[in-house]
């Protein structure tokens, strides 16, 4: 649930934003 949002977030952001959402959503959303 959370980590499809996670994702969805990254690839909806664009390249330059994809790098800080990456690095800002991607680790609360594996863990």
């Amino acid at each position: 649930m959370k980590l499809n949002s996670t994702l969805v977030l990254v690839l909806y952001a664009s390249n330059r934003e994809q790098r800080e959402y990456a690095n800002f959503y991607l680790p609360w959303g594996i863990s």
